[in-house]
């Protein structure tokens, strides 16, 4: 996985809790982030699915978008 710019947090049940397990990713620390993970795989049909919650007090910007092969979804 590769984290964009300006940072993330991991977090463990701080400030929070994960939707699964005990551990979450903040992509909005001091400004908005990013992540993305490059998967390798064979043709065929995929589900993914993601878990997501804004922060409150960051209402504004807590846009969330998806890319596959460079095309925004």
């Amino acid at each position: 996985m590769d984290a964009g710019s300006p940072s993330i947090e991991l977090r463990n049940d701080i400030t929070g809790t994960a939707y699964e397990g005990s551990n979450f990713i903040v992509l909005d620390t001091y400004s908005n982030s990013s992540l993305s993970q490059f998967l390798i795989s064979t043709p065929g049909l995929y589900q993914l699915s993601f878990w997501y919650s804004v922060r409150l007090s960051t209402a504004t910007t807590n846009d969330l978008t998806f890319t596959v092969d460079d095309l925004l979804l």
